[in-house]
């Protein structure tokens, strides 16, 4: 079961947490908490939609964060002016009030929280058990995407730049979110419950994530690491995929069936179960290759 909370930022703004635990003595023995990262525009309820009770299913506890500005964490009216920088310190928060080791999970635009947490973390000496990037911005961020995306499709480019910045009508927008995060085959009903929650971003994220290999270059030892793209993807591509998975010499593995926000429909149960079996393999020392490149 899903349940709510909340966390106080050192000025006591609330960031909004969901949290989700198995079943009693469904646990897995000494499994680390899983602490999830939202992408643009949403929050923690992504994750809550279908992901953390797969994850629970499987023995694993979960948290998600709403970032600062996003879900219903406080921040909302001042989004604009909210940065990586300062959702890394909600990240830390999180972290921080989980008593246990963890492994840090981003998708998206969280993806690349995760890697700059990590390059913090790092210069600290600390270190999760590990970190899962799944249809994460790679490290050289979002100038080589973007580029991409206006060269191959630039009718779409331009619908995603609108719905980005809040601009266009309600329907053309939901077009636009259906196309950019779903498969075909997606419910109506899941995509309206997105659309409903859909908030513009931050100018101020969308240039740091642009600008993202300033900072990121310098420190490739993160630790434990482990990729994850989706085939039918229309904002991370297989380069980009290929990309983060050769930077950090990470195992790599790619659900064709799947699309940006796979983690909300039915493919989240494949998610969970790859996900956690390369987290069991991490707490049992099991250092063969993941069994499949792709599901």
């Amino acid at each position: 079961m899903v349940r709510r909370e909340w966390l106080r930022r050192p000025g006591g703004e609330r960031l909004e947490l969901f949290t989700a635990a198995p079943a009693p003595g469904a646990a897995r023995e000494g499994a680390p908490t899983l602490v999830l990262v939202h992408g643009i525009c949403c929050g923690a309820w992504i994750w809550a939609e279908r992901m953390m009770g797969d994850l629970a299913a499987r023995g694993y506890s979960s948290h998600a964060v709403s970032l600062r500005g996003h879900g219903e964490s406080d921040g909302s009216d001042d989004v604009a002016r909210f940065g990586v920088e300062d959702f890394m310190d909600d990240l830390d928060l999180t972290v921080k009030a989980i008593d246990g080791p963890v492994v840090l999970v981003g998708h998206s635009a969280g993806g690349m929280v995760v890697q700059k947490a990590l390059q913090r973390y790092a210069r600290l000496g600390q270190r999760p058990v590990g970190s899962a990037l799944i249809a994460s911005i790679p490290p050289s961020g979002l100038g080589p995407l973007n580029a991409r995306l206006s060269l191959t499709d630039p009718f779409f480019f331009s619908r995603v730049g609108m719905v980005l910045a809040g601009g266009g009508d309600a329907s053309e927008a939901y077009a636009v979110v259906r196309d950019m995060l779903f498969t075909k085959d997606a419910p109506d009903e899941l995509v309206a419950r997105a659309f409903s929650r859909w908030l513009p971003e931050s100018p101020r994220l969308l240039t740091d994530l642009t600008a993202a290999p300033r900072t990121i270059w310098a420190r490739r030892d993160v630790g434990e690491l482990m990729v994850m793209g989706f085939g039918q993807d229309q904002l991370i591509d297989r380069t980009a995929v290929m990309e983060t998975a050769y930077f950090y010499s990470a195992p790599s593995l790619t659900l064709t069936k799947a699309a940006h926000a796979a983690i909300m429909e039915d493919t989240a149960d494949l998610i969970a179960e790859a996900l956690t079996d390369w987290v069991d393999r991490l707490i049992t020392g099991d250092d063969r290759p993941l069994s499949a490149a792709n599901l």
